[in-house]
Formats: structure tokens, C-alpha cells, sequence
């Protein structure tokens, strides 16, 4: 016999939107939810009384992340090619960026100072998101996948030693962020949606849609 642990819901929010990707701030207070007319971020430090709040951004968004600080959310939109920086507290729009390329997904490194940004062109582009710096907010980098796509999907372990992305390939491709090189493609299965990296960096964890 195998131990089970089961949630309780606790409360039900109505998004008014279609969800399309999900994460929560690194205090556990708020979550934040990308959405076919923008970005949701909902309070939950009061869990049966869970607060809404919606800031519609054009087309709407595909995929989110938020920095390590939790003071910031990177929202990109896939239909209008558009790059969304976000205030957590108060919720507001800080800049909204036109992108010369449809994004498919974002990743905030553990650093807080690069995001990572998969293309429909099969490759990440590194951006430097530190305000401290004079390349604030412009890509600084590209790495080249292998195969045909990359679907969007990335994570990386605490210590930012390695980046992993799904491909459309059904593999599971990992990066050197120093240098952008592949060091190794797993197999996965054959069409991967989503991936995330255990605490301890050791294990990581392939949804598919099959």
C-alpha cells in the first residue's frame, strides 16, 4: 500500500479568462496566472478569502515567471509578439516591450538578473533583466536548440548549473547557461507540455499531453 496525500480546497476563484500557465511568487502569498486577455495574480495569504486581481494586456500573455525577490512578473504574449514587466505590489503594468520574434515561453534564471526566452525559431534568447544595468531589458544572447522547436517549457535547478527545455522532438534538452552549449538531449515523452526541477536540483519532473 502507497501513502496518498490529498489537498483540501479551501476556496474557488473565477479567473473571467482562459488559464494558460501558472506560478506561484516565492513567498507563497500570491499566484500569478497567465490568461487568453492578460495576467491574474491572486492573494492568498488568507486563503479562504483569496483576492483577484486582472491587468489586461493585449492579445493576452502565453507564459509567465516571477523574480526570485518577488517583486517583479515577465509575462510574454506568443499572438502579439509582446514582453510584459510587471509590479507585484502594487499590481501594475510597468512596461510592455514590442518583440521582433513570437515568444513561446519565459524563465526567470535564480539570479534575478537573466530571462530566457524560447522562440518559435527553435532558440533561447538570454536577456538581461538587472536594472542596474545599461543593457537592461535587451537580449545579450541567443543559444541554438536542436530539432525542429522548442515548445516553450523551461526550468532550471536552484543553482542555476544547468537549464533545461522541452522539444518538439519529444526530448527533453539540456543547457550549459555559461556557455549555451547542449550538453545532453533526453527522451521524453513524445509531446512534452510542461517541466519542473526538484528543490534539491537532482530530479526532473515531464508533463505530457498523451
Amino acid at each position: 500500500a502507497g501513502d496518498e496525500a490529498r489537498g483540501l480546497e479551501t476556496a474557488l476563484v473565477d479567473l473571467f479568462a482562459l488559464p494558460r500557465r501558472i506560478e506561484i511568487a516565492p513567498d507563497g502569498d500570491h499566484v500569478y496566472i497567465a490568461t487568453n486577455t492578460g495576467l491574474a495574480g491572486v492573494d492568498v495569504r488568507d486563503p479562504a478569502n483569496p483576492l483577484l486581481s486582472a491587468l489586461p494586456l493585449g492579445l493576452g500573455t502565453t507564459d509567465l515567471d516571477v523574480t526570485p525577490d518577488g517583486q517583479r512578473v515577465y509575462a510574454v504574449g506568443s499572438e502579439d509578439r509582446m514582453l510584459h514587466r510587471i509590479q507585484a505590489e502594487p499590481f501594475a503594468v510597468l512596461e510592455s516591450l514590442p518583440l521582433g520574434f513570437q515568444p513561446r515561453g519565459i524563465l526567470v534564471g535564480p539570479s534575478g538578473r537573466r530571462a530566457y526566452l524560447t522562440t518559435a525559431s527553435r532558440e533561447i534568447q538570454v536577456w538581461d533583466i538587472n536594472p542596474a544595468n545599461a543593457s537592461f531589458e535587451n537580449q545579450i544572447g541567443a543559444w541554438t536548440g536542436p530539432g525542429p522547436v522548442l515548445l516553450g517549457a523551461m526550468a532550471t535547478d536552484p543553482g542555476g548549473r544547468y537549464l533545461t527545455a522541452t522539444s518538439g522532438t519529444g526530448q527533453l534538452v539540456v543547457f550549459d547557461p555559461a556557455t549555451g552549449a547542449v550538453t545532453v538531449e533526453i527522451p521524453v515523452q513524445s509531446n512534452p507540455v510542461d517541466v519542473q526541477i526538484d528543490p534539491a536540483g537532482a530530479i526532473a519532473y515531464v508533463t505530457d499531453d498523451n
